[in-house]
């Protein structure tokens, strides 16, 4: 065969692997087909390939594992066996105990490390933090009944369950006869747990004949089955004249409390007092 150039060498398209080609092996010329060539090399794009690499070493997850260490199902959720190391020696942590989950930010718990244990045997979500320690001290607790406990306390009966605030309108009414119309009604609530805490500073803008004592109603939250488990206080402007100490009067299981003034230890109806203009300033602390 005599030389050519290579631009002057006809174009193979379809190698099927038979063909030849020239290689020098210590200084001798022979010839070694496609296959032959490409037999212990890994695929081209779109092959397939079995077995286990030699030599190849990594230091992450490989085929050279002796357990499962990792799992991504056909959802793309990922399981963890064991546990898996954050930055800074961190890790995440599962157990077996209900499947607690245990976030650790060190390696010893040091640096105010915050530890998020949760689903353990009791349900609940557990919050640690301390410096400088192995077994940091529990600092917050969410309990599977919804309450919150702080510092190691787990007893429901002192969990937080409840904070909420809001608005109410209050209604003055008569408890014999008679209507009071207020023009501004409008107060404020804070409720922590079962205790229950109002302001308002209602204002009369007209009344009809009113007789008895005088009820206060609309409280936000029904009160609680003890009688007069409330306590507060009433300051009185523009009232009629003849009224003196005035006194709250909560009521079980109820929207409303009373409210009456008294001398000399006699007992009065309110309502009789009130006239236009008259206005009340209101707190009120109950349970539910």
């Amino acid at each position: 065969m005599s030389d050519k150039k290579i631009s002057e060498l006809t174009a193979l398209t379809a190698p099927d692997g038979t063909e030849e080609l020239v290689v020098n092996d210590s200084g001798t010329s022979k010839k070694i087909t496609q296959t032959n060539l490409l037999s212990t090399a890994l695929p081209l794009a779109g092959g397939t390939m079995t077995g286990t690499i030699a030599g190849f070493t990594s230091t992450g997850i490989d085929d050279n594992a002796t357990s499962t260490a990792i799992t991504i199902d056909s959802s793309e959720n990922t399981i963890f066996n064991g546990e898996l190391k954050l930055p800074a020696a961190g890790l995440l942590k599962t157990g077996s105990s209900g499947g607690a989950i245990t976030l650790q930010g060190g390696a010893t718990f040091g640096g105010g490390t915050i530890v998020l244990s949760g689903g353990n045997a009791d349900g609940d979500i557990v919050f640690k933090a301390e410096t400088g320690t192995a077994t940091p001290a529990e600092r917050m607790r969410i309990q599977s009944g919804g309450g919150i406990s702080f510092n190691g306390d787990t007893a429901a009966a002192n969990a937080l369950d409840d904070y909420e605030e809001g608005s109410w309108t209050a209604t003055l009414t008569p408890t014999t006869s008679g209507s009071i119309t207020l023009s501004s009604a409008v107060g404020n609530y804070t409720k922590v747990g079962n205790v229950v805490h109002v302001t308002v500073y209602p204002k009369v803008g007209s009344v009809v004949s009113p007789v008895g004592l005088l009820s206060l109603g609309g409280l936000p939250f029904t009160s609680g089955a003890a009688a007069n488990g409330g306590a507060g206080s009433v300051v009185p402007y523009s009232m009629a004249a003849g009224t003196h100490n005035v006194t709250l009067e909560g009521q079980s299981s109820s929207t409303a409390v009373y409210i009456w003034t008294w001398d000399n230890s006699v007992r009065e109806g309110l309502s009789p007092y009130i006239q236009g203009g008259s206005q009340l300033h209101i707190t009120y602390t109950y349970r539910v």
